[in-house]
């Protein structure tokens, strides 16, 4: 039973505002109504029983988490409702370890066997491990994409993700190979090519997404970052060769680069973040412009504080929880959401009827582990 009060379900004023106003120009509105009280005693109390548990008590606690979220993120006035349950999360995990096990038996298992063999060729071995990694990550990610919309309801429909995990775990490690190879400035091809995949596998009835965003303005920001970072990378081996015409002092040359490494760091680091930040808030506005669905059009409008307050704001919680504020930084997200993205014309229900859901069986928790 929802035991909020009328006080914590009542929305801002400017929310309450940008809602008429949306629907008065005859669009679609959005809405987040959580509160951070009623969210942090249900945060404690997963903590608390987590705890008891040894921490089993964490698939239930997250439904509870996912259940207060969906119910206060409002579409047109109707909220959304979350139908999954601890049981399938807790069934994921179940299966994510009887297919990690063997995997990582069989890792130790050569680890020992090519004890005595080259580097080269240990070192192969572990790169593929890796990629093997990273390819089960891609598969996850989709399967948990595909569980969580099975189990999101809004005025009865229910959509779903129709294509293949394993198709998008293929894309995902070639434009992952292209982002490498290219020092990064492939980043906005696979942004592009993860993000189309998963949109347009989404069925919503007769409706699917289409998704033709343009990426000029992302291919700028990220060569500047390419840039600065070969910059980086270029200037110690710059001051390596001057210094091995100066002197043949060993001690000297290592002390001075591990100087020169270190306040270049310094000096690199806030700036990639702060040029990532621009990328992602460049991100959002364009593949929101880029997005249809069926005659509607959709736009975000966040800036670079916006998203340099919600991804710093998220860290540092994470970090002053050891690990444990996903609660919170799931609500910010979804009150920046809720604040940022518009909805440019009216869903046309009508298409937008049951059907048959393509239901996964098990939860997500197996793409938490991948961390993809």
């Amino acid at each position: 039973m929802d035991t909020r009060t009328a006080a914590e379900e009542t929305p801002s004023g400017d929310e309450r505002a940008a809602a008429e106003t949306a629907a008065a120009e005859g669009h679609t509105t959005i809405r987040f109504t959580g509160r951070f009280w009623p969210l942090f005693k249900i945060w404690l109390g997963n903590l608390l029983l987590s705890v008891i548990t040894l921490s089993f008590y964490r698939f239930w606690g997250r439904t509870r988490v996912r259940r207060y979220l969906w119910s206060n993120f409002e579409i047109d006035g109707d909220s959304l409702e979350y139908t999954g349950t601890g049981r399938e999360l807790f069934l994921g995990f179940l299966i994510l370890l009887a297919a990690l096990v063997p995997f990582f038996f069989v890792q130790g298992l050569l680890n020992i066997l090519l004890r005595e063999q080259p580097a080269a060729l240990q070192i192969s071995v572990q790169w593929a491990l890796y990629l093997i990694l990273i390819y089960l990550g891609g598969y996850a990610y989709y399967r948990s994409r595909r569980y969580r919309l099975s189990r999101t309801l809004w005025r009865g429909i229910r959509p779903q993700l129709s294509g293949s995990p394993w198709h998008f775990a293929n894309l995902a490690l070639i434009y992952l190979s292209v982002y490498a190879l290219s020092l990064g400035l492939g980043r906005p091809w696979y942004d592009r090519a993860l993000t189309r995949r998963l949109l347009t596998d989404i069925r919503i009835g007769s409706l699917s997404p289409t998704f033709r965003p343009r990426l000029g303005a992302l291919f700028i920001i990220q060569a500047i970052a390419t840039l600065i970072f070969l910059a980086a990378v270029a200037l110690p081996f710059v001051i390596e060769a001057q210094f091995l015409a100066q002197t043949d002092d060993t001690d000297e040359i290592v002390r001075t680069l591990v100087s020169v490494f270190s306040i270049i760091l310094l000096m690199i680091v806030p700036w990639l973040l702060l040029i990532n930040m621009a990328y992602i808030s460049k991100r959002y506005r364009l593949f929101a412009a880029g997005t249809a669905l069926g005659n509607v059009t959709f736009s975000m409008t966040p800036g670079f504080w916006a998203v340099l307050r919600l991804t710093m704001g998220n860290l540092l919680l994470q970090l002053l929880l050891l690990g444990t504020g996903s609660a919170f930084t799931q609500y910010r997200t979804a009150k920046f959401y809720a604040r940022h993205l518009k909805v440019n014309g009216k869903l046309d229900t009508a298409k937008m009827h049951q059907h048959e859901a393509n239901e996964t069986g098990f939860g997500d928790d197996i793409a938490d582990v991948f961390s993809f």
